[in-house]
């Protein structure tokens, strides 16, 4: 039987990983010169949750639904959901103006999001790759995973 409390630390460093990946700076569009976190809300942050499978020694990440779109991006062609974008804007605190200086609803530009969105589309972050690769390469989680190994040998020869 493998040590229950290793596993926990193996899963916990996984899941660091994938966060800190997600607070790493990103390019927001093609033409915006500024950088920032893919995190708004943290919710994204918060939903990773990783469990590792002993029998196939592989690992299995969850997240929210949209994360996969804050990975692999999103392609021109579609609108995308009003509601959770005026969500994130309200998160983000945003207050927009027309033209003219007037300030305008969330709801206005949650829809000029969304036509933009469906212009351009959203560039991929590959967070998800950046972090198995780091994954593979870290120290820490390579010793958590010898130790395990070793526990298990240990117990299966005392038997």
């Amino acid at each position: 039987m493998y040590n229950k409390i290793i596993l926990d630390q193996i899963n916990k460093r996984i899941e660091d990983i994938i966060r800190n990946q997600l607070y790493q700076k990103y390019p927001y569009g093609i033409k915006y010169k500024g950088r920032g976190p893919k995190v708004a809300s943290s919710s994204l942050a918060r939903s990773v949750s990783s469990s590792f499978d002993t029998s196939r020694m592989e690992y299995d990440v969850s997240m929210e639904e949209y994360g996969k779109y804050v990975d692999k991006g999103r392609k021109p062609g579609k609108f995308v959901p009003i509601k959770p974008l005026e969500r994130w804007i309200k998160q983000k605190g945003l207050k927009p103006r027309d033209k003219k200086g007037k300030f305008i609803t969330h709801e206005s530009l949650a829809f000029a999001i969304s036509a933009s969105i469906k212009r351009y589309g959203i560039r991929p972050t590959n967070f998800m790759l950046k972090s198995e690769q780091l994954i593979l390469t870290d120290t820490i989680l390579n010793e958590l995973l010898e130790q395990l190994i070793v526990d298990n040998i240990e117990t299966i020869e005392i038997q």
